[in-house]
């Protein structure tokens, strides 16, 4: 029989006194004043006693883990509390791109990275500054048959070869290599890399992500290259996938994400369209950009194609032919603009910009226009300054006549030029170069001058008045003396009058037609 107010314990349990509380199995019971530290500090001390000088410094550095969490975790409570269990907190999740778009004060915590094998990987501090350093997340790859701890940042993806500890098993590695690093404004597309049969379309074996650089080859040409990112886990290339996509699709709003594509399947020796197919649309395709193509039928389709479309569902217009084809969309582009700001184009007025921004693939006979905005005369050139955003202003000249605007245009010619140039455009039947040659000897034939009055307003360059004005003596007030011009006139017979508003830059004039024209530069 069991006393008044004393319950029976089960089998193996002993009673516990006044104010004592039971405790989990494992756990032993501190005396009063003694904390986790002190504890664990002594039973070091007890281990190192029996196990030798050699296992005790293995021992210890075990048992200093916990202690040091158990400090952590003390500093992290309220004064005064005791703490009998340490608990090891695990670290924060990484920042997704998303959250530092909407508030670009707050920090990017490094998240957890992770290695196999006996491997070493170099240690990233948190970061808690706003700088386009700041760590996105961290994790291990194959590059080049190679693994790499990799690193990306708001700005850059950096990578590191993990070398091997050394045989002597002092933690020191064999060889130290610098980190490479890549520019996230140079990557246009990330993929994600799968193994699939011939008939399969979805799916297929995981091996890694593959991320589209474009480099610069020399010269003005542009190329891309692909660096693979090999790992066969599913969970963590969807990380890394999907923080890319974002950053990208964050950080570089200019990049077209919608075009309207205009082709002259007859430029040339009809192969504007096999340029487009085989070197364009497979790198539209590579950075997700829609495209709505139209193949023009006859001269002046492409004009009432952009003039009756929605251009607002385009972020750009792309056209692939000649210099005929570009100046036939420029013009469109710009009349719609007019029409759209209300301007009346059949008396005096100020043109405005055209709304969207225009590409040029070089496909024709002549490229003058694509040669003087890129520098050379290469489809997957012009094709990577559409898809990175690179934009170059150029000038437009108005032809007007009695205050009628005739055109827009980028350059023209009167006489001797513009002769030649009409001549060979009667003869597209005969191959570009003996078309070309045929219509200059037959012009030559019949060549005569015409009586002319240019009225010009002289250029404000000021690097040019500054040396004018220094010839003459005066360089105090060089800008106010040089910086007052009036229209001047010219009048006698003329052979030829070129009016340029582009350097027109070609194969045969590498420095243009007209090189002292607003210089054009190529990103």
């Amino acid at each position: 029989a069991l006393a008044p107010g004393v319950t029976a314990l089960a089998p193996g349990v002993t009673a516990l006194a006044p104010g004592v509380t039971a405790l989990a199995p494992g756990v032993t019971a501190l005396a009063p004043g003694v904390t986790e530290e002190a504890a664990a500090d002594a039973r070091d001390q007890r281990s190192a006693v029996r196990c030798g000088a050699r296992t005790r410094t293995g021992r210890s550095r075990k048992r200093a883990l916990p202690a040091r969490a158990g400090r952590q975790h003390k500093q992290d409570g309220r004064p005064g509390e005791r703490v009998g269990v340490a608990v090891q907190t695990p670290p924060p999740p990484p920042l997704h791109p998303r959250e530092m778009f909407e508030d670009r004060r707050r920090a990017a915590p490094v998240g957890a990275a992770w290695c196999s094998g006996e491997v070493r990987r170099k240690e990233v501090s948190h970061s808690r500054d706003c700088s386009p350093d700041r760590h996105i997340c961290r994790g291990i790859f194959q590059i080049e048959k190679r693994s790499c701890d990799v690193l990306l940042t708001a700005s850059r993806l950096e990578w590191t070869v993990i070398e091997p500890e050394s045989p002597a098993g002092d933690g020191a590695t064999i060889s130290q290599r610098e980190a490479e690093f890549l520019e996230l404004n140079e990557v246009f597309a990330v993929k994600m890399k799968r193994r699939r049969s011939m008939k399969q379309h979805n799916g297929g074996t995981l091996l890694g992500i593959a991320i589209f650089v474009c480099v610069n080859k020399g010269q003005n040409k542009l190329k891309h290259r692909v660096i693979h990112l090999s790992n066969l886990s599913e969970d963590h290339c969807n990380i890394w996938f999907k923080y890319l996509k974002d950053l990208l699709n964050g950080f570089f709003p200019n990049r077209p994400k919608s075009l309207k594509v205009i082709i002259n399947p007859y430029s040339h020796k009809k192969e504007a369209k096999q340029v487009y197919q085989e070197h364009v649309a497979p790198i539209f395709k590579l950075a997700d950009i829609r495209t709505d193509i139209t193949i023009t039928e006859y001269e002046g389709h492409g004009f009432l194609v952009l003039k009756e479309c929605d251009i607002q569902e385009f972020d750009g217009v792309v056209c692939v032919g000649g210099d005929g084809t570009a100046s036939e969309v420029a013009r469109a582009l710009l009349l719609r603009a007019q029409i759209d700001a209300g301007k009346d184009v059949d008396s005096n007025f100020t043109p405005v910009r055209a709304p969207l921004p225009l590409g040029i693939i070089p496909a024709g006979s002549t490229n003058i226009l694509a040669f003087s905005v890129h520098g050379v005369k290469h489809p997957v050139t012009a094709a990577m300054h559409i898809i990175m955003g690179n934009l170059q202003e150029v000038d437009v000249c108005t032809f007007s006549s009695h205050n009628r605007l005739l055109r827009f245009g980028f350059s023209g010619m009167f006489g001797f030029g513009g002769r030649t140039l009409a001549l060979a455009e009667k003869h597209r039947w005969i191959p570009s170069k003996e078309r070309r040659e045929f219509a200059v000897i037959k012009t030559l034939a019949n060549l005569k001058s015409e009586d002319c009055e240019i009225s010009f307003l002289p250029s404000k360059n000021t690097h040019l008045d500054n040396q004018e004005c220094k010839r003459n003596g005066n360089g105090t007030n060089a800008e106010e003396q040089c910086s007052e011009y009036e229209w001047k006139s010219m009048q006698g017979d003329f052979i030829n009058i070129s009016i340029m508003a582009i350097p027109c830059l070609c194969s045969m004039a590498p420095r243009g037609l007209a090189p002292d024209t607003r210089s054009v530069t190529v990103d």
